[in-house]
């Protein structure tokens, strides 16, 4: 399934760029990444689904590593 997160800031460790934009991802692959002003131009077909992210921040590819050992239990 080919799915387009549209309408949030798109955080890639390159820039501090702070303009609404979206990812284009189709099985968890990135397709393309682009501006909100090019998502408004673009005609996606009925076969994309389109999701608005609403302002909110787009990471893709993060991997949350950390773990908190101290709140680990003892083993008995």
């Amino acid at each position: 399934m080919i799915c387009c997160l549209h309408n949030g800031i798109v955080i890639n460790g390159l820039s501090l760029n702070e303009e609404r934009s979206a990812v284009l991802v189709e099985d968890n692959i990135i397709l393309d990444v682009f501006s909100e002003q090019r998502f408004l131009q673009k005609n996606f077909g009925p076969d994309i689904k389109l999701i608005d992210v609403q302002g909110n921040y787009i990471i893709p590819g993060l991997i949350d590593g950390h773990t908190h050992i101290s709140m680990m239990s003892k083993a008995s």
